[in-house]
């Protein structure tokens, strides 16, 4: 046997277009620690930036390495910074070591060989002739492993499985008492079940779901942004407004309005190209339509592109769709009504998609392989359906959603809410300013797509259709070059030094607009002025109050009039004579400038929204000014994260009321010094903005959806049609569409074939109900008394009967995890072999129904008893009862369904615990006890060793089955092929799943009717 270990190395290492990568170590082959003679590795554009060696090199067994690897820059060597060196003992035929640029982590990646030997069971030597990936290496001990395994290789690899096999087939005393039961072309399948179980190679294999990802995965540490990165940005609105000139020129200026104005500075460093409604003004600052080529070669040089869309549609869609009804859904409106709802038509959702088409048209030019696209507006959800619809599956996408987002109950008054939820579920990232508007997406998901999320590199993700979407919760935060340079220190308040002696100013900036809320702020105030005398008896106390001007169509003028007249009443009832002001209202487009001066100076910073939107103007606040004390509303949740401001309940007068005073009355004092605990405070508020910048959230959600994207390197992005929605899948490059004239041909060529169906894969949403459904085993004592209806589903027609007709010539099963009663109504006096709940009961032939094992049905009993008090305690609570499990449903999707579900799991799992043959299976909405070691996987391994007991190998099967919940067919399926046990050596195998989703199976069908058409060809 040979004795050589076959070692390629592998390194993952960014370098420069002059330097090259070697490993060098104590070894000949490595150079002997010598730079001149090391084993230089190669790379390309490819699989940059890892480095490998061009051919393996062959080690003596037992050889200890210690190595490292080391660049060479125009003949200099820069060896990797570890303080030891990295050390492997070779003990496999062949093994690939591969490691990160100084960091002593790494992975073995081994190949097993043995010689064919008569004393080695082949089914069992075949499980360790395939390439598997081992545990991590440990670069200190491994070259110090003595252990047999470590020295001798592959043949004690072999003894090993030699020693296992003698021992698996030795006898302990007590099981040679036991009867033996010999297998032959007449053993019933309870023979073959007790033998399958008894085995000690039993496969108990997972439950499957969503969340299992099913292709190799591509996780590169080192992505991050390059210069050939273009980050394509769409919001609403440009981030500009233009100003033109009677004489035809243009001018601009930045959008006043934070989120715009941070974002313009943060995206400077990057290289960037702005989608957006172009923002065009007169000289008068009246608003115009300009949508000629000269305002966009104008607006080209700076990077950014306008959208042109037609006006009598995007008047529409501002004042009757975004107006009425989806802005107000959109920012979850407290104040929304169904009645608005009524007023929708079809024409508001034909608005919706052709603006994000025009948007569309303007992006597609632009998009190569380094594109990076960020939608950043509510408005133009729609972009990344149409990047699908387009076939942009690879486009990394962020969605960034700056809003509380909607209930469930609100957002299904959007006829077509379930579209909205699906252009979330395009993008790889999907960015939250805080957990409570992420809780109410994920809450959504939930709710209608039974999808859990997790947490993974320290973001909360989930998957959907073997795509991992990665959810942030993190503030965009504020750029520092918008706010300027200026920088301050925090000390001791000097109020003898501002610029009118003893004025106090406090300040709030708002937009007009929906949630804003600036009324219910000058609510607050009036209430104040009456219930307290502060503001009488300080008339040099000063409210200005800063409303930003909206460019949004909608009309402001009813919001405008209502501001100015609570204004009005709170001045009038103040100072009568109308000698004085408290509060003096700036809507005029005040330059970002201006308003840091009234932020350096006010002492007291005021706001009162409740609406899910980032408030960039806190951190601007606290960023300039020394000695920032700030009263924030506590709703909208964006206070938190700041330790120096006060915070209260928006919707409790009593609380501002209480919390306004005190700071007031400390300021007026000047007793409101800085405590070094405050100071603390607001030095880690400030640092915090300072780490927090616009630019570096942008590098952060752009090299994440870089990541998740690559992550699906290995993986073919197919699209799905499911209910009008257009779904991402990500699946095994093998999963393919299934050829139906290659299966006909193989079918036809075949002489042993057997075709395997799922019950799910023929079911139609019809159904008829069974008043007096008769059970199988009269003593089933769970069942006793039990007068429950049963849904019988029907079965489409055609599939029937082409089914039927295979009968008649071919060796068919049907597996369902359903009731008996099903099967027996609609394949009654058929050839057919029948299983149901998952195998428990079978049927051969026209024989009688049998069990597969017997059962304690004490279990079932107990368990029933505490079902029924709960159901009769619990509105919408469902029993299910089969002859070999019974389940609670709770039909409900409240806060108190996981309580009751928790409680009653207490319960239930005591009874379980006592016996051993019955699992617990907990949902999110149902507790349900079945047996243990059954599932439709190993029913299938039976019919196959049946099978073969009665005909010998087969040469063709067709397996075919619909759901996550079937995939223990397909993953058994897998595992029998590759042993060949039961098949002959060209044997025709077809692992069919209808519908295009992650699955083991090797095909799929798209629906019903190509399964038709596949029966009809074969």
């Amino acid at each position: 046997m040979n004795t050589e270990c076959s070692v390629l190395f592998h390194v993952t290492v960014r370098t420069t277009l002059s330097q090259v990568v070697g490993v060098i170590g104590n070894q000949e082959e490595l150079g002997s620690w010598n730079e001149k003679c090391l084993c230089i590795l190669k790379t390309d554009p490819q699989i940059f930036p890892k480095w490998v060696a061009e051919k393996p090199i062959a080690f003596k067994q037992g050889t200890k390495l210690e190595f490292k690897f080391v660049i060479l820059d125009n003949g200099t060597a820069i060896w990797e910074e570890l303080p030891q060196n990295r050390k492997y003992r070779c003990r496999y035929w062949k093994v690939i070591l591969t490691a990160d640029w100084n960091n002593y982590e790494g992975k073995e990646y081994i190949e097993k060989r043995f010689k064919s030997s008569v004393c080695l069971d082949q089914e069992i030597l075949s499980q360790y002739t395939k390439p598997r990936l081992s545990d991590q290496f440990d670069p200190f001990n491994q070259a110090n492993d003595d252990s047999e395994d470590s020295v001798d290789g592959f043949d004690s690899f072999a003894k090993e499985i030699a020693n296992r096999n003698d021992s698996e087939s030795s006898e302990s005393e007590e099981d040679k008492k036991k009867p033996t039961v010999e297998l032959n072309k007449d053993s019933e399948f309870s023979s073959l079940y007790q033998l399958y179980t008894e085995n000690p190679k039993f496969r108990q294999l997972k439950n499957f779901s969503q969340n299992d990802i099913l292709y190799e995965i591509n996780d590169d540490p080192l992505i991050g942004l390059s210069d050939e990165d273009s980050l394509l940005i769409s919001t609403y609105y440009l981030p500009i407004v233009i100003i033109k000139q009677t004489d035809g020129s243009y001018q601009r200026s930045n959008f006043q309005h934070s989120f715009s104005l941070h974002l313009l500075f943060g995206v400077q460093q990057f290289k960037r190209i702005w989608f957006g409604l172009p923002i065009v003004l007169n000289e008068l600052g009246e608003k115009i339509t300009d949508q000629s080529v000269e305002l966009k070669n104008y607006l080209k040089q700076f990077g950014f592109v306008p959208v042109f869309v037609n006006q009598e549609c995007l008047d529409y869609f501002n004042k009757e769709f975004c107006s009425k009804l989806y802005q107000a859904i959109m920012n979850n409106d407290v104040s929304i009504t169904k009645l608005a709802a009524l007023e929708y038509s079809d024409y508001m959702q034909e608005c919706f998609k052709k603006l994000n088409d025009e948007f569309f048209q303007e992006i597609k030019p632009h998009i190569n392989q380094h594109s990076i696209a960020l939608i950043a507006d509510y408005r133009l959800l729609y972009l990344s359906q149409i990047f699908v619809n387009h076939k942009f599956t690879r486009l990394p996408l962020v969605i960034f959603y700056n809003r509380l987002f909607p209930h469930l109950d609100n957002l299904k008054l959007i006829p077509f809410f379930h579209e909205i939820i699906n252009s979330f579920l395009h993008a790889n990232v999907i960015c939250f300013s805080n957990y409570k508007t992420a809780n109410e997406f994920l809450t959504v998901m939930k709710d209608i797509y039974k999808v859990e999320y997790h947490s993974f590199k320290g973001n909360l993700a989930f998957h959907y259709y073997g795509r991992e979407i990665l959810v942030k919760l993190q503030n965009p935060g504020i750029e520092l070059t918008a706010c300027g340079e200026k920088r301050y220190e925090i000390g001791e308040l000097h109020y003898d030094k501002v610029e009118n002696d003893n004025e106090i100013k406090i300040v709030g900036v708002d937009t007009y607009g929906h949630q804003s809320g600036v009324e219910l702020k000058f609510r607050h105030l009036l209430k104040f002025i009456k219930e307290t005398d502060i503001i009488q008896k300080n008339p040099h106390i000063k409210y200005i109050q800063i409303l930003l001007k909206a460019f949004e169509d909608h009309d402001i003028n009813e919001q405008r009039v209502s501001l100015l007249n609570q204004i009005e009443q709170i001045n009038s009832y103040l100072y009568p004579n109308r000698d004085n002001y408290f509060v003096k209202l700036i809507e005029e487009e005040m330059d970002s400038k201006h308003r840091f001066k009234v932020f350096e100076k006010a002492k007291i910073y005021l706001q009162c929204k409740y609406s899910g939107r980032h408030d960039f103007y806190l951190s601007e606040y606290i960023h300039l000014n020394k000695m920032p004390i700030a009263l924030i509303s506590d709703s909208s949740c964006y206070h938190r994260g700041f330790q120096s401001i006060v915070t209260f309940n928006v919707f409790s007068h009593i609380d501002f009321k209480e919390k306004f005073a005190d700071l007031l009355i400390k300021v007026i004092n000047k007793q409101y010094q800085f405590t070094q605990l405050h100071k603390l405070k607001v030095e880690k508020d400030q640092l915090i903005i300072r780490q927090n910048q616009t630019s570096q959230w942008i590098e952060n959600i752009f090299i994440d959806a870089k990541k998740a994207v690559s992550m699906l390197k290995f993986a073919q992005i197919s699209l799905r049609f499911q209910d009008g929605l257009m779904i991402k899948v990500a699946h095994n490059l093998k999963f393919q569409h299934l050829d139906i004239q290659s299966v006909a041909k193989a079918y036809q060529q075949s002489t042993k074939p057997i075709i395997i169906i799922e019950f799910e894969t023929i079911v139609t949403d019809q159904y008829f109900i069974d008043y007096k459904p008769k059970h199988f085993l009269q003593q089933s004592p769970h069942l006793k008394g039990n007068e429950e209806a049963v849904m019988i589903r029907q079965v489409e027609q055609e599939l029937l009967n082409r089914i039927k007709e295979l009968s008649k010539t071919n060796k068919v099963y049907i597996v369902s995890g359903g009731l008996f009663n099903e099967l027996s109504s609609i394949f009654s006096g058929y050839n057919i072999s029948l299983f149901a709940e998952n195998g428990f009961l079978y049927k051969s032939d026209q024989l009688q129904w049998n069990a597969l094992f017997n059962l304690d049905y004490q279990c079932l009993i107990q368990v029933r008893k505490i079902f029924n008090q709960y159901a009769m305690k619990t509105e919408g609570a469902l029993i299910e009862s089969k002859e070999s499990s019974i389940s609670l449903k709770l039909m409900n999707s409240d806060e108190y369904v996981q309580q009751l579900i928790q409680d009653l799991v207490e319960n239930v799992q005591m009874i379980v615990d006592r016996y051993p043959t019955f699992q617990l299976i907990i949902g999110s909405h149902s507790v349900e006890v079945s047996p243990k070691n059954l599932n439709k996987g190993m029913i299938l391994e039976i019919i196959m060793q049946k099978e073969n007991l009665q005909r010998g190998k087969l040469d063709f099967a067709l397996i075919i089955a619909r759901g996550i919940q079937n995939e223990d067919i397909f993953s058994h399926f897998k595992v029998i092929t590759q042993s060949r046990k039961y098949f002959s050596e060209n044997a025709s195998l077809f692992s069919v799943s209808q519908g295009l989703m992650p699955s083991y199976a090797n095909y799929y069908l798209n629906n019903q009717q190509e399964l038709i058409q596949l029966f009809k060809t074969i």
